[in-house]
């Protein structure tokens, strides 16, 4: 499992890709809490945040989708648009980014969750 801490303290990983399951949304302007090691004895807060933008994605077989509308329209991510996704996420590239989402449920929908600046980073 990746360790995603220096990545999110430093800024360079700004957000998250999250599984849709359940009823829970967020929103521009909706404050984040970013921990790491989440139910374990090891969990840690990095510190708050406010989500600036979501946006759904879907996997179908390798390729990586945006749905474009509430009626399902989707088109597909481009090869820079994709790489620029993997690194926002941390990830060093496309290639580390595919492994990791083919290891996840296919035919999925998740949410990408970008935010702002960490505030009070490591605070308790």
């Amino acid at each position: 499992m990746k360790c995603w801490k220096p990545k999110i303290l430093s800024g360079e990983k700004r957000q998250t890709i999250i599984r849709m399951k359940g009823k829970r949304v967020y929103r521009v302007g909706d404050t984040l809490h970013l921990f790491t090691g989440m139910r374990t004895k090891h969990c840690e807060r990095l510190g708050k945040s406010t989500c600036r933008r979501t946006y759904t994605i879907r996997r179908w077989s390798l390729l990586v989708w945006e749905r474009l509308t509430a009626r399902l329209r989707w088109r597909k991510l481009t090869k820079r648009e994709l790489l620029d996704l993997a690194r926002a996420d941390g990830f060093d590239g496309i290639a580390d980014f595919a492994r990791w989402f083919a290891s996840q449920p296919p035919l999925q929908e998740y949410t990408v969750v970008v935010w702002g600046e960490l505030e009070n980073g490591g605070a308790a």
